[in-house]
């Protein structure tokens, strides 16, 4: 459980104090969106996430707004999840961000590989692929240019319930106007 809430909303945490397929998406042009999910726009980004999950947002005052997305039929934190984090005013902390959350995973004794990738609209971005006791996510982390910090993450229990396409979900990131 612990290792969970350091995926899902320890990222969040984090970044309010301070991959499969990695670099395959183009993260341009129209996005097919998988039979059983839903086009979600927040913050200025557009993503694909299961329309069957609700949301439970967080905001932190220093700004960061969470929304945890998951199956309302499991209990709690415990489930497939796809989890998207803003924080305005990033810009100058984006390398400490995306370091913080690789360290908060690699103290539960996670592992995470991070590649930087190409996002159209984005300063930079760094797609992540984690593995942590009892889960199997990606998260997507992007400087947009009026320095707003996005995160984008998705996963589901090791044990293969959920299924929630995290490949899908990170793919779809776009970021709104981008050419």
């Amino acid at each position: 459980m612990l290792a969970r809430l350091a995926v899902g909303l320890g990222f969040a945490l984090v970044t309010a104090l301070a991959a499969a397929g990695c670099g395959g998406a183009s993260y341009k042009g129209e996005v097919k969106v998988p039979k059983g999910y839903e086009t979600t726009k927040v913050d200025g980004v557009t993503f694909v996430r299961p329309s069957g999950f609700t949301g439970h947002d967080l905001k932190t005052a220093a700004g960061l707004l969470h929304t945890q997305y998951g199956d309302p039929a499991v209990k709690g934190g415990e489930g497939a999840f796809v989890g998207v984090s803003t924080l305005p005013n990033a810009g100058k902390r984006f390398e400490t961000i995306v370091s913080d959350a690789r360290s908060v995973v690699e103290s539960t004794d996670g592992k995470v590989d991070v590649k930087e990738v190409d996002v159209p609209g984005a300063e930079k971005a760094y797609r992540s692929k984690i593995e942590t006791g009892d889960v199997h996510s990606q998260m997507l982390e992007v400087l947009l240019s009026d320095g707003t910090y996005v995160s984008l993450s998705a996963g589901n229990p090791k044990d293969g319930s959920g299924g929630v396409d995290a490949g899908a979900v990170l793919d779809s990131f776009r970021v709104e106007g981008a050419k």
